[in-house]
């Protein structure tokens, strides 16, 4: 079934209200600036520019916490699922080294001789 996309944004609030506060908090800070900027008041804009970036910061920080945490909770409920996939290093060495020597085989010949 699939989400509605009005379903979908009263579940990520519901779920993640941390980040709702924070572009909440940071638009009202560059709204605050904003104003300082239009009165020409130097020190209201830029206070309001410094709680702009502070309030930013910890926006992404919790968007971070919540990928985390939503990876944790991921993990255990599959615990048998590998994250990373097993890499064959040999597999793909080979495979360089004979690109390597096709290109070499390809940079010998000329484009205009007549020799295929």
């Amino acid at each position: 079934m699939k989400e509605t996309a009005s379903k979908k944004i009263s579940r990520r609030l519901t779920d993640e209200p941390l980040v709702v506060a924070g572009v909440g908090l940071t638009t009202a800070a560059f709204m605050f600036a904003a104003y300082g900027i239009y009165k020409r008041n130097a020190n209201q804009s830029q206070w309001g520019m410094r709680l702009r970036v502070l309030f930013q910061g910890l926006t992404v920080s919790t968007l971070v916490w919540y990928a985390y945490k939503a990876s944790k909770s991921e993990e255990r409920e599959n615990p048998n699922v590998p994250l990373l996939r097993d890499i064959n290093w040999a597999k793909i060495e080979q495979a360089a080294k004979e690109a390597e020597k096709n290109k070499e085989v390809q940079t010998k010949k000329s484009i205009f001789s007549d020799q295929e």
